[in-house]
C-alpha cells in the first residue's frame, strides 16, 4: 500500500524527498518562494505545486483522504537568533493556519519541525500552548522530541524539534527513530557528489578564501585583510568565527 502526503512550507523539498524515497506519494507541495517552487516542480514535474502563502491554501477537496500532512513552518518567530515573538507574530500565526488545515483534511498523521528555541521560548510556556493546539481538542496524540541530524546519517550538526500528531483512532504508539551508531563526515558525502553548476565566488573573494585553511575562518587571515573584510564588525567581539568560514572535509558541517 502506498501512503500519500501533502507538504506545506516545503522549501526546496528536503522533507518531501525523504518521504518520496520511502515510498510515499506526494499529492501537493507548497511554498511561497518562487525559486523553491521552481525547484519543487522541476524535481516533481507531475505533482501539483502551489506557490502561495500557506494561509491562502484550501485543502477541503482532500478531506479524509490524506495519510500524512507535513509542514516546516518558518522558524524566525521561535529562533534564539531573532526577537522570539512566538505565536504573536505573522510567522507564528501560521501554526493556526496549519491547525485549520489539519481540521480540513483530517490526516491520519501530521509532522511539524521547527528550531530548538521553541522548547525554551518564554520558559517553556509557548511549547505547552503549541502542543495543546496541535492536539486539536483531543483528536490527536502529540509526540515531540529534539533530534540532531548528525545522528541520522547527515554530515551536519542541525538540531530541530519534531512534532508528530497521530489521530486518536490509530492504536499504535509513535516512537522516534533511534540514533545511528556511525557519523558521516563531509568527505563521505561531498566527494561522491557528481559535478554540478553552483555559485562561484568573485575573484576577490576567491583570493581571500584561498588563504583560509580547511576548517578555518576569517581569524586566519592577515590582520589587514581581516580589517578590510569585516569592516565595522572588526574588533566587535563574538560571532566572527562564523565569517568566511571554510568547511573541513574531516568534520561535519555546523
Amino acid at each position: 500500500m502506498n501512503y500519500n502526503i501533502i507538504e506545506l512550507c516545503a522549501g526546496s523539498g528536503g522533507m518531501s524527498t525523504a518521504f518520496i524515497n520511502a515510498g510515499f506519494v506526494p499529492l501537493l507541495l507548497n511554498d511561497k518562494d518562487k525559486i523553491c517552487c521552481n525547484t519543487l516542480q522541476k524535481n516533481s514535474p507531475k505533482i501539483q505545486v502551489i506557490c502561495d502563502n500557506m494561509s491562502k491554501i484550501d485543502l477541503s477537496h482532500y478531506r479524509k483522504g490524506i495519510d500524512v500532512l507535513v509542514a516546516g513552518l518558518p522558524c524566525q518567530s521561535f529562533s534564539t537568533a531573532e526577537k522570539r515573538e512566538g505565536l504573536e507574530s505573522c510567522l507564528g500565526n501560521l501554526v493556526y493556519d496549519f491547525i485549520r488545515l489539519v481540521k480540513e483534511v483530517n490526516p491520519r498523521i501530521f509532522l511539524l519541525e521547527n528550531v530548538k528555541g521553541l522548547l525554551s521560548l518564554h520558559k517553556g510556556k509557548i511549547l505547552k500552548i503549541f502542543i495543546e493546539l496541535l492536539k486539536v481538542n483531543g483528536k490527536y496524540n502529540v509526540y515531540h522530541k529534539l533530534l540532531n541530524a548528525v545522528h541520522y546519517g547527515v554530515p551536519q550538526k542541525r538540531e530541530r524539534v519534531f512534532f508528530v500528531g497521530v489521530r486518536n483512532d490509530i492504536p499504535e504508539l509513535y516512537e522516534f527513530p533511534l540514533p545511528l551508531n556511525t557519523t558521516i563526515l563531509l568527505r563521505d558525502f561531498l566527494l561522491a557528489c557528481p559535478p554540478s553548476p553552483g555559485y562561484e565566488y568573485p575573484q576577490w573573494k576567491r583570493e581571500i578564501m584561498d588563504q583560509i585553511p580547511e576548517g578555518g575562518c576569517c581569524i586566519h587571515l592577515p590582520q589587514e585583510i581581516q580589517k578590510s573584510y569585516l569592516g565595522r564588525s572588526y574588533g566587535a567581539g563574538g560571532g566572527q568565527r562564523g565569517v568566511a568560514r571554510r568547511l573541513s572535509m574531516k568534520l561535519v558541517s555546523h
